[in-house]
C-alpha cells in the first residue's frame, strides 16, 4: 500500500470539487449545506470501496473505465450494482443519492468518484484524511448548529489504544467473545475505525471487535460503514449501523433527540457495551434563533426547533437531577473525604450553589451520562470533551460521576502550540481525552500533558504504548511524576490518587499544570497554605471567594442586555472594554457611563456594582494584572464586580488586600489552575469558578495585618510591572510578593523566601510559555 501525506489529492483540487458540488446542490434549496458535503463524501467513499473490491477480484472493470464510458452518475451506479452485498446499507444510500442526482451534476460526480479512486490507492487512512478535510468545509455557523466535530486521526488512535489497554487490563469479555464497542455520535466513523486498527496485538491475540455506530445523519453513518469496510485489517464485524434521527417525527409529531433517546431504552438488550468511545456534540442549547444559529440551528422550521429545544431542556434537567442524586448519595461513601466547599456546592449552600447546574456543559455531558448508563460493569468510557470538563462550573456533576461511579484512568491534554490544544479537526478550542472504567476500581488516575502531539496513527500508537508501560512502572515503583518520549512525541505524566481527585473535585485543572511542584503550590492554597518550594509551608486563612464576597456579577451578556454605553456623565459609571490598556495596573478608574434600558437594569446596577473587578477571560501572554480596584463602584462588560461585605471601617482595606492577593504569585497560580482554557493562552473564568476560587480570607485577618496589606497595595497599585510572563521572567514582581509574605508572616527569612519565589516564577513562566 502506498503512503503519501497528501494522498495524491491536493487541498485545492478537493476544495474545487466539493465546493462545486455543494454549490450546485444548494441551488435547488432542497439540501442543507451539511447534507451536500456528506453526499460528496459518500460518493468518494463508495468509489473507493468499489476499487478496493476490484483489486481483490480481477473480473471487475476499473472504475475509471466505467466512468469514462458511461459518465459519472451512470458509471458509478453500475459499479455499485456490481459490488452489492458489500457494506449493503451504505451502498443503498449511495445508490439513492445517484438516483436523485440531476444530469447537470454528472461531471461533478465524475470528478468526485475519481478522487475516491485515487484515494483508494493509498488506503483507508487516506480516505480518512480527505474526510477530515471535508469537515473543514462545514462553516462555523453550521458546525455550531450540529454541534459536531471530527476527531483528528492521530488523536483517535491515541484515545482508542489507551481505551483498549484499559479494557484489557481489567480482563474478561462479553458473552459474545469479542470487544463490543459503541459510538453514539459516530459521524464518519473515525473513532470506530481507530478502535478496529488499534487493538494491541500482544494483548488481543484471538480477540476481535464488534462495532456499533449510531448517528443522527444517514449520510454520515453511510460514510462510517464504508470506512470500516475499507479498514486495512479487513472488513470489521459491524454489530449495527443505526441512524437515530434528530428532529420532529413527521408521522407522530414527536420531537426526537437522536442517540439521547437511548437514555431511556436499550435496543440491543445486551447488558451493556465493553467500550463506549465518542467525540460528542459540545454546543449548549443557547436557544438563539436564526437559521443555523445555536443548537439545532439546522432545523428550518422554527416551531419544530422550539419543540426540540423544549424536549432537550427537559431531558437536560432530568439528567442534572439524576447526576446530583448520584453525587449526594456518594457524599456518604466514596466521596466521604470531600471538602466543605464541595459539600456546599452540591447541597446548594452559600455562593457555590450555581455549581449544581449543567446548562453550559451542553450535549457533551448528556452523552457522557448516556455512555455511563450503556456500559457494562468493568466497561471503558473514552471521550473527547472540552477542557472545561476539568474545571468548568457546569461540569462539576460530571467530575462527581467520574470520581465515584467510574474509575478515572487517563486524562490527556495538549500544550503543543504547533500541534494545537485540541483533538478535533477544524477546532482551535482546548480539549481533553478521558478514559475511565465503570466500577469501584481503586487505580490512580494519570494526567498526561502532551508537549508534542503525535502527527500520525503510528506515532499515536507508539506514544500510547510508551505511556502504558511508563504508568505500570510508576505504579510499581511508587513514582508520582514521569516524562515519556516516543519518537518526536513528548508527554509529562502525573499520577493522582482517588482521594486527591475527591478533595480537588471542584477543580481538576490543577493537575494539568506541567510541574509537580506547581501542582503542590496550587493544591496548598486550597488547604490553607502558602507553599514556598525548598523553604516552608505558611498557614493562612483561606475560603472560596463566593463565601468571602457578598455578590459576584454581572456577566457580559447581562451587561449587554441591560445597559447602553454612553459618554454622558449623567449615566452610571462603568469600566468598559477588556483591552490591554484597561488592565495595566491594579488601580483603575471608570472609563465610560451606561444608561439602564429598563427598571430591572437600575436594580441590577444597585445590587451588583462594586469596586473589586475580576476578569471573565484572560489572555495570559498579554495580561498585566488578574484583579483591579476601581475608585468607585462600577459594573463592567468584561469583568465581574465583586462586592465585599463587612464593617464599613474595614471594607476598603479588605478590598485592597483581596486585590493584592489575587495579583500575588499564589493568586496567579490558583487562577491558572482553575481557569477554563479555551484556546491555549486564552482562558475563560466564569462567575461560578470565581466563587469556588480559594482566596485569602480577608474577613479573618487582624487589623494590623489588614492595614499592612492595604499599605502594600497603595504602594504598588499605580505601578506598571509589565505583562505577567515578563514579570515572572525578570523577577520584577519579587518585591511585591515578599512584602505580601512579610505582612502575613513577619518571621520569614527574605533570602530563603526569595529563592523559593524564584523557583515558583520559573515554574509559572514555563507553564505559560507555549510548547513547540
Amino acid at each position: 500500500m502506498k503512503a503519501s501525506p497528501d494522498c495524491g489529492v491536493s487541498e485545492e483540487e478537493l476544495g474545487r470539487c466539493i465546493e462545486g458540488y455543494v454549490r450546485e446542490r444548494l441551488r435547488g434549496r432542497v439540501y442543507s449545506y451539511h447534507d451536500a458535503v456528506y453526499e460528496a463524501a459518500v460518493i468518494m467513499a463508495s468509489a473507493a470501496l468499489y476499487e478496493a473490491v476490484r483489486r481483490r477480484n480481477d473480473g471487475l472493470e476499473p472504475l475509471s473505465e466505467l466512468l469514462e464510458s458511461r459518465g459519472g452518475v451512470s458509471g458509478l451506479a453500475e459499479a455499485l450494482r456490481r459490488v452489492r452485498g458489500k457494506a449493503p446499507r451504505a451502498l443503498s444510500v449511495a445508490s439513492r443519492i445517484l438516483e436523485a442526482t440531476p444530469g447537470h451534476l454528472d461531471t461533478l460526480v465524475y470528478r468526485l468518484a475519481l478522487l475516491g479512486v485515487r484515494a483508494s490507492e493509498y488506503g483507508a487512512s487516506c480516505l480518512l484524511r480527505l474526510i477530515g478535510r471535508l469537515s473543514h468545509k462545514l462553516s462555523a455557523e453550521l458546525r455550531k448548529g450540529y454541534a459536531t466535530y471530527y476527531t483528528e486521526e492521530p488523536s483517535a488512535f491515541l484515545l482508542a489504544r489507551l481505551a483498549l489497554r484499559a479494557y484489557l487490563d481489567g480482563g474478561g469479555l462479553s458473552s459474545e467473545g469479542a470487544i463490543r464497542v459503541a459510538d453514539f455520535a459516530c459521524g464518519a466513523g473515525v473513532l470506530l475505525y481507530a478502535v478496529q486498527e488499534a487493538l494491541p496485538q500482544e494483548l488481543g491475540t484471538g480477540l476481535g471487535v464488534k462495532l456499533y455506530c449510531v448517528e443522527a445523519m444517514e449520510y454520515a453513518s453511510a460514510v462510517a460503514e464504508l470506512l470500516l469496510y475499507l479498514s486495512p485489517s479487513g472488513p470489521g464485524v459491524v454489530g449495527g449501523i443505526h441512524t437515530e434521527p434528530l428532529g420532529v417525527d413527521p408521522g407522530r409529531g414527536d420531537a426526537r433527540l437522536g442517540s439521547l433517546e437511548y437514555l431511556d431504552w436499550d435496543p440491543w438488550g445486551s447488558g451493556g457495551f465493553d467500550v463506549v468511545i465518542m467525540n460528542p456534540p459540545f454546543t449548549r442549547a443557547t436557544g438563539r434563533g436564526g437559521s443555523g444559529a445555536g443548537l439545532f440551528g439546522f432545523v428550518g422550521d422554527e416551531g419544530a426547533r422550539r419543540r426540540i429545544l423544549g424536549r432537550y431542556r427537559r431531558l437536560r434537567e432530568r439528567v442534572r437531577r439524576e447526576l446530583l442524586d448520584i453525587a449526594l448519595e456518594e457524599l456518604g461513601s466514596r466521596l466521604s473525604g470531600a471538602p466543605d466547599e464541595l459539600r456546599k456546592a452540591l447541597r446548594g449552600e452559600g455562593g457555590l450553589a450555581p455549581l449544581r447546574g449543567i446548562g453550559h456543559a451542553g450535549e457533551g455531558l448528556l452523552f457522557l451520562y448516556l455512555a455511563y448508563k450503556r456500559l457494562r460493569e468493568g466497561g471503558v468510557l473514552a471521550f473527547v470533551l472540552p477542557k472545561a470538563l476539568l474545571s468548568g462550573s457546569s461540569w462539576l456533576l460530571a467530575r462527581a460521576l467520574l470520581a465515584s461511579r467510574l474509575s478515572l484512568r487517563y486524562v490527556v491534554t495538549s500544550s503543543d502550540r504547533l500541534g494545537g490544544y485540541g483533538f478535533s479537526e477544524g477546532s482551535s478550542l482546548s480539549e481533553v481525552l478521558v478514559v475511565a472504567v465503570k466500577g469501584d476500581g481503586q487505580r490512580d488516575a494519570v494526567f498526561i500533558d502532551l508537549h508534542r502531539k503525535p502527527s500520525s496513527p503510528a506515532e499515536a500508537l507508539a506514544l500510547a504504548d510508551a505511556i502504558d508501560s511508563t504508568v505500570r512502572a510508576m505504579h510499581s515503583r511508587g513514582l508520582r511524576h514521569a516524562v515519556v518520549e516516543a519518537g518526536r512525541c513528548r508527554a509529562v505524566l502525573l499520577r493522582v490518587g482517588r482521594g486527591g481527585l475527591v478533595r480537588s473535585m471542584i477543580n481538576w485543572g490543577v493537575y494539568t499544570l506541567p510541574h509537580p511542584e506547581l501542582v503542590d503550590v496550587a493544591l496548598g492554597l486550597g488547604e490553607g497554605y502558602i507553599v514556598i518550594p525548598g523553604y516552608r509551608r505558611l498557614g493562612i486563612p483561606v475560603a472560596p471567594l463566593g463565601l468571602v464576597a457578598e455578590s459576584i456579577g454581572v456577566d457580559r451578556h447581562q451587561f449587554r442586555d441591560h445597559f447602553r454605553v454612553t459618554r454622558d456623565p449623567t449615566g452610571y459609571p462603568v469600566l468598559y472594554g477588556g483591552g490591554e490598556n484597561v488592565r495595566r495596573r491594579m488601580a483603575v478608574e471608570p472609563n465610560a457611563y451606561a444608561e439602564p434600558l429598563r427598571e430591572r437594569s437600575r436594580i441590577l446596577y444597585e445590587r451588583y456594582s462594586a469596586r473589586v473587578l475580576v476578569p471573565d477571560r484572560i489572555r495570559w501572554n498579554t495580561a498585566h494584572v488578574t484583579a483591579m480596584l476601581s475608585s468607585r463602584p462600577v459594573l463592567s462588560n468584561m469583568h465581574y464586580a465583586v462586592r465585599i461585605g463587612g464593617p464599613e471601617r474595614r471594607r476598603s482595606s479588605m478590598e485592597k488586600a483581596l486585590v493584592l492577593w489575587l495579583n500575588s504569585a499564589w493568586g496567579i497560580a490558583a487562577l491558572l489552575s482553575r481557569s477554563c482554557d479555551t484556546e491555549g493562552a486564552w482562558s475563560q473564568v466564569k462567575a461560578s469558578q470565581w466563587r469556588a476560587l480559594p482566596v485569602l480570607d480577608v474577613r479573618r485577618l487582624g487589623e494590623s495585618v489588614l492595614a499592612q496589606l492595604a499599605r502594600v497595595y497603595d504602594e504598588f497599585s499605580g505601578r506598571e510591572l509589565g505583562r505577567i510572563p515578563e514579570q515572572l521572567a525578570t523577577g520584577s514582581r519579587l518585591e511585591l510578593d515578599l512584602k505580601i509574605l512579610k505582612a502575613l508572616h513577619p518571621e520569614i527569612e527574605p533570602g530563603r523566601a526569595s529563592q523559593g519565589l524564584s523557583r515558583v516564577y520559573r515554574l509559572l513562566h514555563d507553564t505559560l510559555k507555549p510548547r513547540t
